[in-house]
C-alpha cells in the first residue's frame, strides 16, 4: 500500500475508525507544530483534527470543510497545502473552502452546510 492508493485506503480506515460522536462537533484546531512534521497522505489523515473534520464532512450530505487560516503569505500557503491534501484524498475541491481570518499559528477546520452560514 503506497502512494495515493495507500492514502485513500487510509482515508477509508479513518472514516470507519473515528467515532461517530465527533459528528456533533463541527470545529477543530490544527496547530503549526503538528503540521510541521513531514507529510504524506497517511500522516495528514493521522492528524486528529483532519480525521475528525473529514469524518464529519462525510456524514453530512451537503457539507463543506472551511479552513480558517491566519493572514499573510504563510497562512495562505498552509491552507492551500491542506486543501490540496484533502482534494488528493478524495474530498471534492468544491467542498473545501479556505477563508482568511484565523488565529496565528493554527488552522481552524469547520464543517458546515455548503453555501450556508457566515464565512
Amino acid at each position: 500500500m503506497s502512494g495515493i492508493h495507500g492514502a485513500r485506503s487510509a482515508l477509508a480506515v479513518v472514516l470507519l475508525v473515528v467515532p461517530a460522536a465527533v459528528a456533533a462537533d463541527t470545529r477543530w484546531s490544527l496547530d503549526g507544530g503538528a503540521w510541521a512534521r513531514p507529510r504524506s497522505g497517511q500522516a495528514v489523515l493521522s492528524m486528529q483534527p483532519v480525521a475528525s473534520a473529514v469524518r464529519a464532512w462525510s456524514d453530512a450530505a451537503t457539507a463543506e470543510i472551511v479552513i480558517r487560516y491566519p493572514g499573510g503569505e504563510d497562512g495562505v500557503l498552509w491552507a492551500s497545502e491542506l486543501r490540496d491534501w484533502l482534494v488528493s484524498l478524495g474530498v471534492p475541491s468544491a467542498h473545501v473552502r479556505p477563508v482568511a481570518g484565523g488565529e496565528p499559528g493554527s488552522l481552524r477546520l469547520e464543517v458546515r452546510p455548503r453555501g450556508g452560514g457566515r464565512a
